[in-house]
């Protein structure tokens, strides 16, 4: 689903070496280019989830997105939106009672985890450093 980063697919080897991008082929029907493509969609998702500490609230239990929506003054038809993303991600499971469970990904994200990404997935999709490409 994410880009392969072995030193083929981004042009150089450990050794700095430079890759022939000819020999390098890919007959997967263009899934790479639309994976890099729909990559936005995944960080913004990963961002939206922190910043709406959804991995706190679902940590030990199963919570409604109208629930967190609530606790933390977010659109409630947006933040459903949001953790049926999270779903497609998988960093959530949706249950039939309508409540939302956190995967072990999601764990990452939790403020208080030992080995937390949520700095990184706040810091790499700021809008300063989104912007920085479009300018």
């Amino acid at each position: 689903m994410y880009p392969d980063p072995s030193p083929a697919t981004i042009g150089t080897t450990p050794g700095d070496q430079k890759v022939d991008p000819d020999t390098v082929e890919r007959d997967d029907g263009g899934e790479h280019l639309l994976n890099l493509i729909y990559g936005a969609y995944a960080s913004q998702t990963v961002r939206a989830i922190a910043d709406l500490h959804i991995a706190e609230h679902l940590h030990d239990k199963a919570v409604t997105a109208d629930a967190i929506a609530a606790h933390e003054g977010s659109d409630r038809d947006a933040t459903l939106r949001l953790m049926r993303a999270g779903v497609a991600f998988g960093l959530l499971v949706a249950h039939d009672d309508g409540t939302f469970s956190g995967t072990r990904q999601l764990d990452f994200l939790r403020s208080d985890a030992p080995r937390s990404l949520r700095p990184l997935a706040l810091g790499m999709t700021s809008a300063p450093l989104w912007r920085s490409w479009t300018t």
